[in-house]
């Protein structure tokens, strides 16, 4: 599917495109990333057939593969997430209108969080969490040596309860944030922006072009 003859966009539920256009019409997608929202998300609307509820598509956790290139602004990205929810489908005569939401692929985040359970910086319980599920990690080190204990949380409320009381001197203040390359950050906001760092991130909400 080409979009303002720049891009070439290709979206799957399973195995199943949804832009070739057989049976099927993408009216918009949209991606989310935020440190306020730190789990990245996906919203699709598309029009299909009647016959589509019947195939199994959308099952909670079915994947949503989304592929983007550009020759002219030199992109090629690739951009996993697992359905989430169904939010609307609106029938009409010939049609159904769906609405659907992804989350980034990483469905281990809604398990329990007891097995990190551990003494030491909670820079290094996120680190562990990293490694245990193969995640890209960029982390700031803390100076907060204790017992963390994650109680009866999972994995994302472990973390966003590690950022809130991570502490590396009077004046840190932490966050945390998945984004759509399954890289961790727990970063020290205070380090980022007080030092004036070369490296500083920016985080956007961005909305795809309406396709309608």
């Amino acid at each position: 599917m080409y979009i303002q003859n720049d891009y070439i966009l290709h979206v799957f539920i399973k195995e199943f495109e949804i832009t070739a256009g057989l049976g099927t019409k993408l009216l918009s997608l949209n991606t989310f990333e935020s440190i306020e929202d730190p789990i990245p998300s996906c919203s699709l609307t598309f029009l299909a057939q009647k016959s589509f509820l019947e195939q199994g598509f959308l099952l909670d956790g079915s994947p949503i593969t989304i592929y983007l290139k550009s020759e002219t602004y030199r992109i090629e990205q690739t951009y996993y997430f697992r359905l989430f929810s169904v939010d609307e489908i609106v029938q009409s005569q010939e049609f159904l209108r769906i609405t659907i939401r992804g989350l980034i692929d990483f469905f281990e985040g809604y398990t329990p969080a007891n097995s990190f359970n551990a003494h030491g910086p909670s820079s290094e319980i996120v680190k562990s969490i990293c490694k245990r599920y193969n995640l890209i990690n960029d982390i700031d080190t803390t100076n907060d040596k204790q017992l963390w204990v994650a109680g009866e949380n999972n994995v994302y409320q472990f973390l966003a309860y590690l950022a809130k009381n991570a502490y590396y001197d009077d004046l840190s203040c932490f966050f945390w944030c998945i984004d759509r390359y399954k890289r961790l950050l727990f970063k020290n906001i205070t380090a980022l922006f007080g030092s004036r760092s070369k490296e500083i991130y920016t985080f956007t909400q961005s909305a795809s072009y309406n396709l309608e």
